[in-house]
């Protein structure tokens, strides 16, 4: 049995948190809820560092690999890039038609990845904001997206209940898995990327072989996994 203790209690937000992320670095932690701010967070003692706030609800939020940076998705279609240094805004990427679900950096951090509502996945030029990419083949909101470790590959989960796999040198569908009742929530590749997580509204944790399509272990849980977006192999 692994004992967890509780290091600190934070009770800054007002409303319901979304979502919650680390930087890779483990100097920051990052929380967005619906009362329109993002806080940032030292993780060790619990202080609050800063604070990024918008006219809008956040919904998903990600650091850059070299944690110099931080994006965001929200309600008002718009993806914001942060610095985390400068305590700016660095860019806006507009282009979504609906509420922003995911957004997350590739492996190299020179473009980002960001899904929506409007059942379309978005790839970006980090420097530019030019859209590089759109993808569209899932029935319904793309919940989540992540990166494979090499960056060739994408993968999202669905409220049509599909996990797609997307080869992003030619932006065609790779794989698609079949087999969740419920909406696909959450999906994320291993660090070696040979195995891919998905959580989802029936109740189901599953590990897939991503090249395959093959579940390998599946988990019950007695409640949706539904927040938050991103699992952890």
């Amino acid at each position: 049995m692994i004992n967890i203790s509780i290091e600190w209690n934070i009770s800054a937000h007002s409303s319901k948190i979304q979502e919650v992320a680390i930087s890779p670095n483990g100097f920051y932690l990052a929380s967005v809820s619906n009362d329109i701010g993002i806080n940032i967070w030292d993780p060790e003692t619990g202080t609050n560092l800063h604070n990024f706030y918008s006219e809008t609800t956040f919904c998903s939020l990600s650091f850059s690999p070299d944690s110099q940076s931080l994006v965001s998705g929200s309600f008002d279609r718009k993806i914001c890039l942060w610095g985390l240094e400068t305590k700016k805004l660095l860019r806006i990427f507009h282009g979504h038609a609906s509420w922003i679900t995911s957004v997350t950096f590739s492996p190299d951090g020179q473009c980002l990845a960001s899904g929506s509502n409007d059942k379309t996945i978005r790839i970006w030029d980090i420097k530019t904001g030019k859209e590089l990419r759109r993808i569209k083949n899932h029935l319904n909101c793309v919940n989540s997206i992540s990166f494979s470790p090499d960056g060739h590959f994408l993968a999202s989960g669905s409220n049509d209940e599909t996990i797609c796999i997307w080869d992003l040198e030619t932006g065609k569908e790779y794989q698609r898995i079949v087999g969740h009742s419920g909406s696909v929530n959450s999906v994320t590749f291993s660090p070696d990327g040979c195995l891919l997580a998905s959580g989802s509204d029936d109740q189901t944790i599953r590990i897939w072989n991503p090249h395959t399509g093959i579940e390998i272990k599946q988990f019950y849980f007695p409640e949706k996994i539904c927040l938050p977006h991103r699992l952890v192999l």
